[in-house]
C-alpha cells in the first residue's frame, strides 16, 4: 500500500504548473503565459524526534507508523496550496469534529482537516469546512488521496485529459438540499440495527446525519450546528446527530409563548 511519505517522493520529479480555467472548464497551462509558474514540488524538512514526542503527547493516541514516517522526513509541502500535517487542534470547530489536523486552508475561510481516530491513531476522513455556504463536506478517506487531489491541481496533462482533482470545484453537490430525519422518524421506520442503536439514546427531535457511504461531496449544514453542544458521534461510523439550534423566529415567539 502506497504511504503518504512514498506518494509525494514519488511526485519529487514531475514538474507542475499553476493551472487556470476558462469559463467552459477548460484548463488553461499558465505557464505558457508566465514562465514563472513552472515548478517543483517543495517538501517542508522533516520534525525532530523531540518534536515528535511533543506532538504526540498531545494526539488521543499514538502515531501510526506511516504517519510517523511522513513527519520526521516532512512535515509539510508547499505547490497549489501549502499543506502543513502537524497543525493538531489548530481549529475553533472542535464541536463539530474534536481530533484533527488542519491540513490546509485556501485563504478564503475554508479549510480542510483530516480526523484523528481517538482509539487507534488512524488518520482517516479528510473534511472541508466552507464558510459560504456554511458546510461541512466528506472530500476523501485518506490522507494519501488528499495529497494527490492537491498534486492534481497542477498536473496540466491530466487536466488536459478531462481529469478533475477531487479539491476541483464542480458544483454538483449542495449539501443544503439534502433533508436528514430525526431520532424519533428512524426509531420508527429503521430496521438498520447499527443506525437504530444510535438513535436511540437520543432525544425525539435531533437530527441524524448518516454518512456511512459518503461520496465526495456528501455533506451537511452546520450553520444550524449550536456551538455550545458538541456533534453527537458514533464511535466507529460516519453517523452523527445534533439538536439545531432555534432560529430567530423560533426564539422570538418561544419567549412570547412563555
Amino acid at each position: 500500500m502506497k504511504t503518504p511519505l512514498k506518494t509525494l517522493l514519488d511526485a519529487k520529479s514531475e514538474r507542475f504548473v499553476w493551472v487556470d480555467y476558462t469559463a467552459d472548464d477548460s484548463p488553461i497551462d499558465m505557464s505558457l503565459e508566465e514562465p514563472d509558474s513552472t515548478y517543483a514540488l517543495a517538501l517542508d524538512p522533516g520534525m525532530t524526534e523531540q518534536q515528535l514526542v511533543e506532538l504526540e503527547s498531545r494526539l488521543p493516541a499514538a502515531l501510526p507508523s506511516s504517519i510517523r514516517e511522513l513527519l520526521l522526513n516532512c512535515s509539510g509541502f508547499g505547490l497549489s496550496m501549502d499543506v502543513s500535517f502537524t497543525s493538531y487542534n489548530q481549529w475553533s470547530f472542535g464541536y463539530l469534529l474534536p481530533h484533527v489536523v488542519v491540513l490546509a486552508n485556501d485563504g478564503c475561510g475554508n479549510d480542510w482537516v483530516i480526523e484523528i481516530n481517538p482509539e487507534t491513531g488512524d488518520w482517516e476522513h479528510v473534511w472541508f469546512r466552507c464558510h459560504d455556504p456554511w458546510v461541512l463536506v466528506y472530500q476523501c478517506g485518506t490522507l494519501c488521496e488528499f495529497i494527490e487531489g492537491v498534486l492534481d491541481l497542477s498536473r496540466f496533462e491530466k487536466c488536459q485529459t478531462g481529469h478533475r482533482s477531487i479539491l476541483h470545484p464542480d458544483g454538483t453537490h449542495d449539501p443544503f438540499s439534502r433533508r436528514f430525519p430525526t431520532a424519533k422518524k428512524l426509531r420508527i421506520s429503521s430496521s438498520d440495527t447499527v443506525l437504530s442503536s444510535f438513535v436511540s439514546k437520543l432525544p425525539d427531535h435531533a437530527t441524524v446525519v448518516d454518512l456511512r457511504n459518503a461520496k465526495m461531496g456528501d455533506g451537511f449544514n452546520i450553520w444550524v450546528v449550536p456551538r455550545d453542544e458538541p456533534l453527537e458521534r458514533h464511535e466507529h461510523e460516519l453517523l452523527f446527530a445534533y439538536s439545531e439550534k432555534p432560529t430567530f423566529l423560533k426564539r422570538l415567539f418561544g419567549r412570547r409563548g412563555k
